[in-house]
């Protein structure tokens, strides 16, 4: 547990680390169709012009009214269409925010589907900025972190803290370097019995504790974190298939083909293709 008097931001600013997955300004209009997908980090698409709908696997639809900014969470199953007669542009970005190596911080939050207002306007003129950096000098990259920062304060700020994210960070933190250990091997074998060893409690014992950080049980949470990698992967860099899937721990290319259709819903071929926006 987290020690007392520390708070749900103190320990965000501590360890916080945001990722870019990919940002861009796109026209959408009539016919606009992403797909069903799972993305890796978080959606922030504000969107002029055309009114649209998210329709979500086990949840309700969203409505998306022209000139609203859509908040879709990591590795939610979703599809976004147009749905009326009208063009627009979709100024979007995917991103990942993490605290101690996996936390997804807006997971300690109940997050709006949808923000209105001057607030989606905002973060709307913060993605056109976050597609205009441009790469490759430093700073390109520190402006691109200070505007990813201001991208996930406005969302935060539309936000409301789960009653138990300071329990939860409290247990990741505990784990911190477990967490660290299997996101530096997830390219090699890892075990629950191992990384118990690691941790100095018995596997019972640790998978208890893994669960109460994590959500998830040991091996569930090391394939979510290989898939979520292998995303990235395919978002961001030219590696072919074989090498990616080697990368996250998966010796036989087929293999991980299958289990990433699995879970993602196209290939990882169609996943690198598919639209964003």
């Amino acid at each position: 547990m987290a020690a007392p008097g520390r708070t749900l931001l103190g320990l965000i600013e501590a360890s916080l680390r945001i990722e870019l997955d990919d940002c861009g300004v796109t026209p959408i209009g009539p016919g606009h169709d992403t797909g069903w997908r799972t993305l890796p980090g978080c959606v922030v698409a504000a969107v002029t012009g055309a009114d649209g709908e998210i329709e979500r696997r086990g949840a309700p639809t969203i409505v998306m009214p022209a000139g609203g900014c859509l908040i879709v969470p990591p590795l939610v199953f979703h599809r976004g269409h147009v749905t009326g007669s009208r063009s627009g542009v979709s100024r979007w970005s995917l991103f990942q925010a993490r605290i101690f190596t996996s936390v997804d911080v807006l997971g300690l939050y109940t997050v709006p589907d949808v923000i209105h207002g001057a607030a989606a306007t905002r973060l709307g003129d913060l993605n056109q900025e976050l597609a205009a950096c441009g790469a490759g000098d430093l700073g390109a990259v520190i402006r691109r972190q200070e505007i990813l920062h201001r991208i996930l304060r406005v969302v935060i700020d539309h936000a409301t803290p789960r009653n138990d994210g300071l329990a939860l960070l409290g247990h990741a933190e505990r784990l911190a370097p477990i967490l660290a250990y299997i996101d530096a091997h997830l390219a090699q074998p890892l075990s629950r019995a191992g990384l118990a060893r690691l941790a100095g409690l018995s596997p019972s014992r640790f998978h208890a504790v893994f669960h109460a950080a994590t959500g998830a049980a040991p091996l569930d949470y090391i394939l979510r974190q290989r898939i979520q990698r292998a995303q990235r992967l395919l978002l961001t860099s030219a590696r072919d298939i074989q090498d990616i899937a080697a990368a996250v721990g998966f010796a036989d290319p087929f293999h991980f083909s299958r289990l990433f259709r699995r879970r993602c819903g196209q290939s990882p071929t169609a996943y690198r293709g598919a639209d964003r926006a």
